[in-house]
């Protein structure tokens, strides 16, 4: 029913400009003039009831958000993808567990790190554990492919 009564309105208060406007100064064949600071002979723009503010409905919330998220400092972080076989493989960043291979392989998967120098180790049953350091780059990911050797026991 408001939104209804609303819409009237609206095209009501869209179509009274549009109405021929007599006034004075029209009548007498002038232009609008100024009389003791106010403009006559000029059209007046209605609103409809509550313009510009909004019409209330209890389920639209607006267009803006009626609080503001904060999350707190920005962390610079970078990334490592993984690429190793066998894909199920546990992986150690300096000394803790993060996690399987399978985690970080795929395009948009990667392993967040702080930027700066750290150690891997890539474990799996039955393979040589596979270990190197890298060196993470600010806001950039390093790709490492490689293959464990399997155990010669």
């Amino acid at each position: 029913m408001k939104r209804i009564l609303f819409s009237i309105m609206l095209a009501g208060a869209m179509l009274l400009p549009a109405a021929p406007v007599a006034s004075a100064a029209q009548r007498a064949g002038g232009h609008g003039h100024v009389r003791a600071g106010v403009v006559v002979g000029r059209p007046i723009i209605v609103r409809p009831y509550g313009f510009p503010y909004r019409y209330y409905d209890p389920f639209w919330y607006g267009w803006d958000y009626p609080y503001r998220v904060y999350s707190g400092p920005e962390i610079v972080t970078g990334g490592l993808r993984l690429e190793v076989k066998p894909n199920k493989a546990q992986v150690f960043v300096d000394g803790y567990y993060a996690g399987v291979v399978d985690d970080y392989d795929g395009h948009f998967q990667r392993l967040d790190l702080t930027p700066g120098g750290h150690r891997i180790e890539i474990r799996a049953p039955g393979f040589q554990t596979l270990s190197f350091t890298t060196y993470i780059q600010p806001d950039h990911t390093t790709d490492y492919k490689a293959m464990m050797v399997p155990d010669g026991r």
